[in-house]
């Protein structure tokens, strides 16, 4: 979709990248794209539409999955015990502040067994992993704490056993902060 490379400031690579992918996209009849990357989701639902062809219905996989337990097309697991323990959930910048979506994940989550309890700062007020910006693809030198550390050090205070994220950049982030703590 070329997110990153706008993000970084390659606008000519960003607008390469998303005509080609318009054009291809025009080769197929389609209902909606189902996106399994908020990044991916944000980009095709909000920025695409700036394209000449690049409007589409673009869902993402949680809300998706919530449509599919919500229409009984999915096994009801309501009757299933937590499984081990606490999970917190850490809401992606391009799904919950970006664009709204911060109940389908939980509801997933919580339809599948999980016992949640919420991080200090979620949904619409969630903490960054580090990821966005294309700050994953930097190295940054700082005397600070990185903030992919800070945000992994609130989500373990929550006391949770178990950190879910619907992002796999968040994902990397976070396995990176821990790659870099002594109590990992």
């Amino acid at each position: 979709h070329g997110e990153f490379a706008r993000r970084l400031g390659e606008e000519y690579l960003y607008q390469t990248a998303a005509q080609e992918n318009i054009e291809n996209f025009a080769k197929y009849r389609f209902k909606r794209i189902l996106a399994a990357c908020p990044h991916c989701f944000h980009t095709l639902k909000n920025e695409y539409p700036q394209f000449e062809g690049g409007k589409f219905e673009v869902v993402d996989h949680a809300s998706f999955i919530r449509e599919l337990i919500d229409a009984g097309r999915l096994p009801d697991m309501s009757d299933r015990e937590a499984r081990g323990g606490l999970t917190v959930y850490h809401d992606p910048c391009y799904l919950a502040r970006l664009n709204g979506v911060a109940s389908a994940p939980r509801t997933v989550l919580s339809e599948s067994g999980q016992k949640l309890v919420e991080p200090r700062e979620s949904g619409a007020l969630s903490f960054c992993c580090g990821a966005g910006g294309g700050q994953m693809w930097c190295e940054g030198r700082s005397a600070k704490k990185p903030v992919n550390v800070i945000r992994l050090e609130a989500l373990r205070a929550t006391g949770a056993t178990t950190i879910a994220a619907a992002c796999p950049h968040c994902i990397t982030m976070l396995e990176s902060a821990k790659s870099t703590m002594k109590d990992a």
